[in-house]
């Protein structure tokens, strides 16, 4: 959040706007609300990305567990 939170704030200096999909400015920051919003989604989005990341790496920790290869190039098999 603090480097996502320091690059909108060069992009302001610079006078560049930040526009999200629907129109919302990203870079507007006399409304306090929009800022906190933006900072909480920033927070959800970091939280989604390390749930995803203990999934992925309990499922790959299964996998090993079984004598299943779980990284690297798949080799290919013909029958």
């Amino acid at each position: 959040m603090i480097v996502q939170e320091a690059g909108i704030i060069a992009l302001i200096e610079r006078g560049i706007r930040v526009l999200t999909s629907s129109g919302d400015n990203l870079t507007e920051t006399s409304d306090p609300f929009k800022i906190a919003m933006r900072q909480i989604a920033s927070v959800f989005a970091q939280l989604e990305k390390a749930r995803l990341i203990s999934k992925l790496k309990a499922a790959r920790d299964r996998k090993r567990a079984a004598v299943v290869k779980v990284e690297g190039p798949e080799k290919l098999c013909r029958d």
